[in-house]
């Protein structure tokens, strides 16, 4: 049976247990006498399994090596589930027997497997050729991120369908309380690798600058096709290089569901084209955080609420947990219209610096916001930039254009209509 509270237990215990059949030949030999451990010989090749086996004995070592495929197979679903289930349906397809192939699951069908290749393509194809598009690849973003979600709904589907094949026609009370054991922690683990690799998507999605999709998504692609490769060659390889990912994922945790929230939040404000009417007088404003915002997690989406002393932003932990209010620094404040949604920065010496973004909802109501919070306005669109620059001739590596003119083409201009 496949299952990682075993693979765990056993991984913990490996030195009691190496140091208990390192003894005499006494204790050994009833081990082979029961066929546990077969007779040494010469070999090119040992299975992961057959070598585990000298230890462990043939069922365990079986039992070991399918927890870390398993590990592996969950770390690898929930950092890119659309790719692997693109990849492993035509791989189970092909490789299962002509006459046996209608009996698959509809993962392994080809209608299925089809759609979910396209949906891949689709992503590739915005994150590399139209990386440069921003007012096309905007919409695509978000379509890349339902994407995502419904990828982490089947594969939700996948790992149950999986583990619970192992119960068989006939299964004991307990084989299935160790199944429904092994189904907890492994769709726990999917769902907190899931959360953290999310932060891809959203990451994507607030860039205004090109090529970091494109950088992003193909390292989480090589994480995944360098996990299964270490995996195929000893499942130990695999785990021990999906470990510090599961690590990583627990460590934050917070953080990744502050991201989360974030990303759903704009995804049903530009889906639903969602407007939030605004006026001078109100103390509460929706807001985000991104990096610049101290002692507090990035993309967090949370509350800017007026106190006594200033303006506070406020969120919960872990979405649910005890509230955190930071009082922030508005002073100096410029409020920018961005591409996505419209940003407060902070004017210093060396330039503007982001505070905090707001929602898509708020988008066109700038002046609004500089009257509630104090400041001026700002353009800093992409098409803005693209009138700015046609109009006055200043394209970048431009020889007629003076170096003055090109060292301020990329700094944010006022709005002088306002």
């Amino acid at each position: 049976m496949k299952t990682i509270l075993v693979t765990l237990l056993l991984l913990t215990a490996t030195p009691s247990l190496s140091w208990a059949v390192e003894p005499g030949e006494q204790d050994v030999a009833p081990v082979a006498q029961h066929g546990e451990i077969e007779p040494q010989h010469d070999e090119i090749y040992a299975s992961p399994g057959h070598v585990l086996s000298h230890y462990f004995g043939r069922r365990r070592s079986g039992l070991i090596t399918s927890g870390m495929e398993n590990v592996v197979g969950v770390t690898a679903t929930g950092l890119s589930p659309l790719m692997v289930l693109s990849v492993t349906g035509p791989v189970v397809y092909f490789m299962t027997d002509a006459d046996q192939r209608g009996e698959l699951f509809f993962f392994y069908q080809p209608w299925f497997w089809i759609i979910t290749g396209i949906c891949s393509l689709i992503v590739v194809f915005k994150d590399t050729i139209l990386t440069f598009a921003s007012y096309l690849k905007t919409p695509l973003n978000i379509l890349g991120a339902i994407f995502n979600f419904v990828g982490f709904l089947f594969g939700f589907r996948l790992i149950i369908y999986l583990l619970g094949a192992d119960l068989g026609s006939d299964p004991s009370l307990a084989e299935k309380v160790l199944t429904y054991a092994t189904m907890v922690v492994m769709l726990s683990f999917y769902a907190s690798i899931w959360i953290f690799g999310n932060l891809v998507e959203v990451i994507i999605l607030l860039s205004p600058f090109p090529l970091v999709d494109t950088a992003l998504r193909f390292l989480r692609i090589g994480v995944v096709v360098t996990m299964y490769v270490l995996c195929w060659i000893h499942p130990a390889l695999g785990l021990m290089f999906a470990l510090p990912i599961l690590i990583m994922s627990a460590l934050t945790m917070n953080r990744s569901l502050q991201a989360l929230k974030l990303s759903a939040r704009i995804m049903w404000d530009l889906v639903a084209w969602r407007s939030y009417p605004l006026t001078s007088d109100m103390t509460t404003l929706t807001a985000f955080t991104v990096i610049s915002l101290p002692s507090t997690p990035w993309f967090t989406l949370g509350k800017l609420v007026k106190k006594e002393n200033g303006w506070h932003f406020r969120y919960r932990r872990f979405l649910i947990g005890p509230r955190v209010d930071t009082l922030v620094d508005l002073s100096n404040l410029q409020i920018a219209k961005g591409t996505l949604a419209s940003v407060a920065a902070q004017k210093t010496e060396s330039g503007s610096q982001v505070i905090l973004r707001f929602p898509p909802g708020y988008r066109g109501q700038e002046e609004t916001l500089a009257e509630i919070l104090g400041g001026e306005t700002a353009d800093w669109s992409a098409m803005t930039k693209i009138r700015d620059m046609w109009k006055n001739r200043r394209w970048p590596f431009s020889r007629d254009s003076g170096g003055e003119e090109i060292a301020k083409c990329d700094e944010p201009q006022p709005n002088e209509s306002r």
